[in-house]
């Protein structure tokens, strides 16, 4: 999937954003984004949706209307909004380089509609890799996984790269985390320090080759 269709995704999860503004106390990602000065999208403003994304935002809710509607993400397919108690998104678009990093985390109502997901999830990215082992060099893509993880990076080696990961960070939350870049820049900067602050290694250390500078 290239940039173009993955920034759209972004934003059609962005401009969904109908939020109910309830308060759900901070998390680790919540923690992570706020050290990078993105800021709580406290409520909608169509108008102000790209701004929120260029600077970096973040947003949780329990409100089922809402997750509902967030929940028609592209990156969301397959997750039922029935099954989930509530929903957290953060990230930042840089919309002129077509370069995104999305976070999302998932709460179910049930352990075995978390393990389902996740496993349907994982289920995906695998057969992406499949399709990469026809087409692209070995060097080009790498996989990582355990019982809980899933990760992915891809260089398309003409400069775009992409990266996934899927976590079961409890019995009853999953998290997907996104970037797709094209230079070494903000949004690739600040991915990378999002990993830093989690503790966690980086999916693009995966990767021999990295985005470059374009200034």
């Amino acid at each position: 999937m290239k940039a173009r269709k993955l920034l759209a995704a972004a934003l059609t999860g962005a401009m969904i954003f109908s939020l109910a503004g309830c308060s759900m106390g901070s998390n680790k990602y919540e923690k992570a984004l706020k050290n990078l000065d993105y800021e709580e999208m406290e409520e909608y403003d169509e108008d102000d949706v790209l701004e929120y994304l260029e600077d970096g935002t973040y947003y949780t809710t329990k409100d089922e209307k809402e997750i509902k509607k967030m929940c028609k993400d592209d990156y969301l397919s397959g997750v039922k909004a029935k099954n989930l108690s509530s929903l957290f998104v953060g990230g930042k678009v840089d919309e002129d380089n077509n370069e995104m990093f999305i976070v999302y985390s998932l709460k179910f109502k049930d352990k075995d509609s978390a393990e389902k997901t996740f496993e349907n999830f994982v289920e995906g990215l695998e057969e992406q890799e499949d399709q990469f082992k026809k087409y692209y060099d070995k060097d080009s893509f790498k996989t990582d996984s355990d019982d809980d993880f899933f990760a992915m990076a891809f260089d398309d080696g003409w400069g775009e790269f992409e990266y996934y990961e899927i976590i079961m960070d409890d019995a009853k939350t999953i998290s997907i985390i996104v970037a797709v870049v094209t230079s070494d820049d903000d949004v690739y900067d600040e991915y990378q320090e999002f990993y830093e602050a989690l503790e966690r290694d980086c999916p693009s250390d995966m990767l021999k080759n990295e985005p470059s500078s374009k200034k």
